[in-house]
């Protein structure tokens, strides 16, 4: 929970500006979500808490670029995932002397992210998911190709 808060907190303690989004990656954004960039991370991170809210680093990005960070944390929140891992969180709260619920809670991040990965890749041609995979280290299995 003190996690969830400290993340929350992001906006407010590191300087963030509204995220001028290019037409074409504003398609793949829910409703009444924000981008802004932040200054002080080194990843995208999305965030739903009060609001949906997409952070990116401060860097200079193409446009395929933002497409895709779009795409892969517009996943996290269409999928609930924030709610996934807070439910695991809770499991590690109230089982803090078992292994296996850290265990668990590692192994469900890792396949949250598999699955946020392809749910991004949905809609994208071969060269394009093959640019996706390369391009953020991701672990999509070789279904997602065909």
């Amino acid at each position: 929970i003190t996690a969830a808060i400290r993340v929350n907190g992001i906006k407010k303690r590191l300087p963030v500006t509204k995220f001028d989004m290019p037409k074409s990656a504003n398609i793949f954004l829910p409703s009444d979500t924000e981008v802004y960039i932040c200054y002080g991370i080194s990843v995208p991170v999305s965030m739903r808490w009060r609001k949906k809210t997409i952070l990116i680093p401060d860097r200079s990005y193409t446009e395929r670029e933002v497409c895709h960070i779009i795409r892969h944390e517009a996943a996290h929140l269409k999928l609930h995932d924030h709610g996934i891992v807070f439910l695991a969180d809770i499991l590690c709260i109230l089982y803090w002397w078992n292994p296996c619920a850290y265990i668990l809670k590692r192994d469900l991040t890792k396949n949250l992210e598999i699955r946020c990965d392809m749910e991004a890749a949905k809609g994208m041609d071969r060269d394009e998911v093959i640019e996706y995979m390369l391009k953020n280290n991701c672990k999509l299995e070789q279904e997602a190709l065909d």
